[in-house]
């Protein structure tokens, strides 16, 4: 528990399971209240947190991308840049994708494409 507060009103604050919890406790926790010294060190102190969570969630989804993207920008260097062969239709795309191509092209895979006409009344 935090508590914040400058003279006699104080605001706790709970951090429960990712959440926050704020409430005024009133004139009635003022030998609780901390010196207005802390208060600021707590405000620091939650805007620095604030911005460790995002940097977190950042990182987290940096990670899950980056083989992704590794593939894609070692496809396009390949096959678009280096390849002297004919040019891959998927290359000149605005953002080219080798991997939804591929899926696409040679797998038969996408969006509501595993469904068939022949399929109905089976």
């Amino acid at each position: 528990m935090f508590v914040y507060g400058k003279g006699c009103r104080c605001l706790h604050v709970y951090k429960t399971s990712g959440s926050i919890l704020l409430y005024n406790a009133g004139e009635t926790m003022q030998p609780a209240c901390p010196a207005f010294a802390h208060s600021i060190f707590f405000a620091l102190a939650l805007q620095l947190w604030a911005v460790l969570l995002v940097l977190r969630g950042a990182m987290t989804a940096a990670v899950v991308l980056a083989p992704y993207a590794a593939f894609q920008y070692f496809g396009y260097q390949r096959y678009c840049r280096r390849y002297s062969g004919p040019q891959r239709p998927w290359c000149d795309a605005a953002v080219p994708n080798l991997y939804g191509y591929v899926q696409s092209h040679y797998w038969n895979v996408g969006l509501f494409r595993y469904y068939e006409l022949k399929q109905v009344g089976g």
